[in-house]
């Protein structure tokens, strides 16, 4: 599902901010992107994909711990939500999966700032 998906979302959550909604950080929409822009939405995905994949199941106590909701919409409008926490606490084959890095190149196509 995360070769040419359609469409990212990435909200952060939790941390001293409690529950209290806020705009997504990431909200890409393929068909308003250029090549480059697909490209490095498509490797976002992969990535955010493979560390849900490794991350710790038992969830992580404390009121400020800052995490991240993603939503991941297929090429075939198949929907993939998860969380990942912020901590560093999601490992991949190769190591720690640092999301605000990896959201780093998408904010700038997002409309944010880095």
């Amino acid at each position: 599902m995360t070769e040419g998906c359609s469409r990212l979302t990435v909200t952060q959550v939790g941390g001293f901010a409690g529950n209290i909604a806020l705009p997504p950080l990431v909200d890409l929409d393929r068909t308003r992107l250029d090549e480059a822009g697909r490209a490095a939405m498509d490797d976002a995905c992969r990535q955010l994909s493979a560390a849900a994949q490794f991350t710790v199941a038992e969830p992580m106590i404390g009121a400020d711990l800052a995490g991240y909701r993603v939503e991941i919409v297929g090429a075939g409008d198949e929907t993939r939500s998860f969380s990942l926490p912020g901590s560093g606490s999601t490992t991949n084959l190769t190591g720690q999966t640092d999301v605000p890095q990896l959201l780093a190149p998408l904010l700038a196509l997002s409309g944010g700032s880095s």
